[in-house]
This record gives structure tokens, sequence and C-alpha cells, in this order.
């Protein structure tokens, strides 16, 4: 290598460097790599890294196979605590500040008063009416500003009126 650099490898380095086209280049970002993806994912906060596993899962709870137009407020946030608890979390969310940071990182969720009949009578209870899930992985990627490498959806399975 010293002999390739001393028969016109520094004129050659020279040159390169010389013609480089530096006005595409960020040098305050960082570019957007699979070691940085995982860097991101390993100091999730407790909330984002359960979003992030339904995300990926493609079910809100882990009691659901799928992705349902909507989940009740008090069960998705039983599923964060429980999540919460297996990775050792000692201060968890209630659940408004759960709602709170569900509408941040997934912007078009909503939250609303459903009715249902329940073994009890007629209930309202609240839920989240969810976008589909493509949605909310494209709202999850733009909050951390870079794509995530997702698997696929299941859309052959048969789901509706399973798990409700």
């Amino acid at each position: 290598m010293h002999a390739e650099l001393e028969s016109g490898g520094y004129e050659a380095l020279l040159y390169d460097l010389l013609h480089f086209d530096l006005s595409q280049i960020n040098i305050r970002e960082a570019p957007k790599t699979a070691a940085l993806l995982e860097q991101k994912i390993e100091h999730f906060d407790s909330v984002t890294t359960w979003i992030y596993d339904r995300l990926w899962s493609g079910a809100p709870t882990r009691k659901h196979s799928h992705w349902p137009p909507q989940v009740r407020c008090s069960e998705m946030h039983e599923d964060y605590l429980a999540s919460a608890d297996t990775t050792g979390q000692k201060r968890k969310k209630v659940e408004t500040e759960l709602g709170m940071r569900l509408a941040k990182l997934i912007p078009n969720i909503e939250r609303r008063r459903s009715s249902i009949r329940t073994a009890e009578g007629p209930a309202r209870p609240w839920v989240y009416m969810l976008p589909p899930l493509e949605d909310c992985r494209s709202a999850f990627e733009e909050g951390l500003g870079q794509p995530v490498p997702w698997p696929p959806i299941d859309d052959d399975e048969d789901w509706r009126g399973r798990d409700e």
C-alpha cells in the first residue's frame, strides 16, 4: 500500500477530495443506518418501547392477534403496564400520560366513547380509534426520523369478529 501511495496515490487522493461534491453532505446529521436505528431503539422510554413492540407485532395488545379499528383505552393501558413490569420499569405512566404519548407518536389516533353491550348491560367505555397499521407505522417512522424494516402485515387472515 505504501508503494501505491508513493507512485501517484497521494495525487489521486487529492484529486478525489478536490472533486468530491460536498453540497449534498450535512455534517450535522447522522447517516440513517441500521446501527443508528438500533441505538435509537435501545434508548426508547417505556411507552415508546411498548408502542414499537405493538407496531412490530401488528397487534395493539398481547391479547389481540390483529390490528382492529378500535381498542379500549383501559385494555391498552393494562397491556402497557404488563410490558413495563416485564422490562423492569420503575416509573410507569398512568392512562392519561399513555394517551398523550400515543397522540404524539401516532398523531391520527382518536380517543372517544363507544357503545357496547356487556353481561352487566350497556356500557360506554373510552376507546382508541386506531388508524390502519400501515399509517401508524408510517407516523412512528416520521417521528423517529428514519425508516424501520417492519415485518410484513398478514392481510390474508380473516380475523373479523375475533378478539373483540
